[in-house]
């Protein structure tokens, strides 16, 4: 297959981003104006699920800086060369001032959704990493991004290279649309129930001090264990959880982020415990993680700034389900403290949380009504996990040629 070298300045413009003005924040609630943040851009995608919001005000000050459908973010700090393609969506955002956007592409040179699966590559990453290197703080200028240099073939095979692998991202793309649905169904089941207190047989159910009879309020460390110590053996497989892995809007852990090893240290789990965020901004950001359908051979470990919570007198699914509930994480974030500048949920207050112990009838009838809710999450899961990994499989050699398009 044909293909020519080109630097980025000869096939787009750079355009940076903008920080919020000295005495600006973001807004506590949402508004019609949105920020992308470098954690947004991720996987060659703009994630806009726990995007950040500005105010009117703020908004005018940094107007211009926005990026447009069919743009590419880079991020240019920290995790440095993170690519995103700019949706419909995320048409007029803000863009943070830690990521660059590529824009008004030469059309007759290059595709630029072709581009960005070329730039999110492992080993474009990598180029961009090493680019970066070399000052206290690495740093992708946009001067070293007008130097990349890039191997594209003819506009008609880069066309025909970005419908194949677009085949893949939109059955990935139905997957986590299905898993949300799946999640949304057992939160309105677990609020119905358990906030509402509209669960079967509440017409008929005898109520003392606004709870049904039978139930009862516990300190959490008394219906949870948090943190559990775990003996393993040598038929044991560790894998490492970083705090990337849990999810903003479902159950799924990013199992691309594990890494196994021989040992591990930090805070352990097993199937059935659910992982809660215990730093800002991820606990904002709702993220908690579920340790449901992996490997029984296998024991997670993982960075500390995340809670393991397991099931004592309750069920795993309502542990996991309170995790999720927005009191449980507002109580965590108005615990939180920063000692040493990071704000960390207090977890010794977290513990001391008063939560609600169901009896065992309704709590038994719940678990098995969300129970096969999460069993096809997890059937989804495999096959997005499948169909993610055929992809990345296919990509480079479609790009170099390896095979025919």
């Amino acid at each position: 297959m044909k293909t020519s070298i080109f630097r980025v300045k000869d096939i787009c413009r750079i355009k940076s981003g903008k920080r919020l003005p000295a005495g600006f924040d973001f807004s506590p609630v949402p508004t019609p104006f949105r920020y992308i943040r470098s954690r947004d851009i991720k996987n060659g995608k703009i994630n806009l699920d726990s995007i950040a919001y500005i105010d009117a005000e703020t908004k005018r000050a940094i107007d211009k800086y926005i990026i447009n459908d069919g743009d590419i973010a880079i991020t240019i700090v920290a995790n440095i060369g993170d690519v995103g393609f700019a949706t419909k969506e995320c048409d007029g955002v803000n863009l943070t001032e830690n990521a660059v956007r590529l824009t008004s592409f030469n059309q007759k040179i290059v595709f630029p959704k072709y581009l960005s699966y070329y730039l999110k590559l492992p080993f474009m990453k990598s180029y961009m990493e090493n680019m970066a290197a070399g000052a206290a703080q690495a740093k992708l200028g946009i001067y070293k991004i007008e130097s990349m240099k890039v191997q594209l073939p003819d506009l008609p095979i880069q066309k025909t290279v970005v419908r194949i692998i677009e085949k893949y991202d939109n059955l990935i793309e139905i997957n986590d649309k299905r898993i949300k649905v799946l999640e949304q169904m057992a939160e309105n089941l677990y609020k119905e129930w358990f906030v509402r207190f509209r669960f079967p047989g509440y017409e008929t159910a005898e109520f003392e001090n606004g709870i049904p009879h039978g139930w009862k309020y516990k300190r959490a460390d008394e219906a949870i264990i948090f943190n559990p110590t775990l003996k393993v053996g040598n038929q044991k497989r560790f894998i490492i959880i970083p705090m990337e892995a849990l999810s903003t809007t479902s159950m799924v852990l990013d199992s691309t982020s594990f890494i196994e090893q021989d040992f591990i240290s930090g805070r352990r789990s097993q199937n059935g415990d659910t992982l809660f965020a215990k730093i800002t901004p991820c606990l904002e950001n709702g993220k908690t993680g579920f340790v449901m359908g992996m490997p029984e051979s296998t024991v997670f470990g993982g960075s500390t700034e995340f809670v393991v919570m397991r099931s004592k007198t309750l069920t795993p699914h309502y542990v996991y389900s309170l995790a999720r509930s927005e009191f449980f994480r507002q109580t965590a974030i108005l615990s939180m403290n920063g000692a040493d500048g990071r704000q960390r949920v207090d977890e010794e207050k977290l513990k001391a949380t008063k939560i609600l112990q169901p009896d065992n009838v309704t709590l038994n009838l719940f678990e098995k009504k969300v129970t096969p809710i999460f069993d096809v999450v997890n059937k989804i899961v495999l096959e997005s996990k499948n169909l993610i990994k055929q992809r990345d499989l296919i990509l480079p050699r479609l790009m170099c040629g390896k095979l025919e398009v």
